[in-house]
């Protein structure tokens, strides 16, 4: 008898939790870090911009071999862009296109994926990358900027 009136109660507490379930995970999916070497020092969301648009320097040079992005069509990049840059991805390709033909700087090294971009900051002392959210980060890298967490 009793199951009887706590069905309707289960099931909607059940609902409540599943909406609430999907609304985090929406969240955690537009939301993008940075990663490096754990040895590396944390950067400001202004250094950041300034490295990834070839005005600063990922550890001390002005190498771009050491900055790292994903494709165009991927989603994370277009998030960094847009919630870290500041700029479309339009008009990130117009600014490197014209860097690289002016012989002012050359764009990040482009990699396929986010599991690319981590072996690729593993093996690679001093560079940068950004990756989802929600990835699982190795021992040997570090956060050192999320957008959950942004600068006042």
């Amino acid at each position: 008898m009793l199951i009887k009136y706590l069905r309707l109660p289960i099931f909607i507490l059940f609902l409540w939790l599943s909406a609430l379930n999907c609304y985090a995970v929406q969240v955690y999916k537009d939301e993008v870090i940075v990663v490096t070497h754990v040895q590396s020092r944390d950067l400001s969301l202004q250094q950041i911009k300034k490295i990834y648009l070839g005005m600063g320097t990922s550890k001390g040079g002005s190498n771009n071999n050491l900055i790292t992005t994903l494709p165009h069509q991927n989603r994370t990049r277009t998030l960094f862009n847009v919630k870290i840059i500041g700029l479309t991805e339009a008009r990130i390709r117009s600014f490197w296109a014209q860097m690289r033909f002016s012989g002012r700087g050359k764009p990040p090294v482009e990699l396929e994926n986010p599991e690319m971009v981590i072996e690729y900051v593993l093996k690679n002392n001093g560079s940068i990358g950004y990756l989802p959210y929600n990835t699982v980060i190795p021992a040997q890298l570090k956060v050192i900027y999320s957008t959950m967490v942004r600068d006042g």
